[in-house]
């Protein structure tokens, strides 16, 4: 379970009904946000341009572009990634996201609804040991399921010879196959 989610009396209702054998990724439907940017063990590639970034997740395929220019990167369309913006608050890179669509946020069962926005934090934390590393926070709010936002916290270390694995996992596995 991720740690420090406090659900309300409706996050613990939805969370009773989740059965884990219908995890969206078994059938390669694609991740949440949460899910794909927050608790993703794997490689992340992450490419700045004067006007977006551009963010690839190594699990799942996933892509995001995200403009600095608010006319851009707004749309009211819900998707699994939402729609985000991102700015710089001094050394830091602040991504906004709201229009998710509700979405598992891990293995266990655990969703998040519709109305969750998140705000990730991107930030250098190099180690004299390790080398280059990025220190990322993401804080969900989820005015549904959660009592108060959840954050989770990694650090990932740059690797500049690093290349993507490929991704085999292709749908609609859900039309072909279906668990009770």
């Amino acid at each position: 379970r991720p740690p420090g989610v406090i659900y309300n009396e409706a996050g613990k209702a939805q969370q009773a009904t989740a059965n884990i054998a219908n995890d969206p990724q078994i059938f390669c439907d694609p991740p949440g946000l949460v899910r794909q940017a927050g608790f993703t063990p794997h490689a992340v590639r992450i490419t700045q341009f004067t006007d977006r970034v551009l963010i690839e997740y190594e699990e799942y395929g996933g892509r995001r572009e995200i403009y600095f220019a608010p006319s851009k990167s707004a749309s009211p369309v819900k998707t699994n990634l939402g729609s985000s913006i991102a700015r710089y608050e001094g050394d830091a890179l602040l991504i906004e996201s709201n229009h998710l669509l509700a979405n598992w946020i891990n293995p266990h069962g655990d969703q998040l609804s519709d109305q969750t926005t998140v705000v990730e934090t991107y930030r250098r934390a190099d180690d004299p040991k390790s080398g280059a590393m990025l220190s990322i926070q993401l804080v969900a709010h989820d005015p549904v399921y959660l009592k108060q936002p959840f954050v989770i916290t990694k650090t990932k270390r740059y690797s500049e010879n690093y290349a993507f694995i490929a991704n085999e996992c292709r749908p609609p596995l859900r039309q072909r196959t279906s668990v009770k």
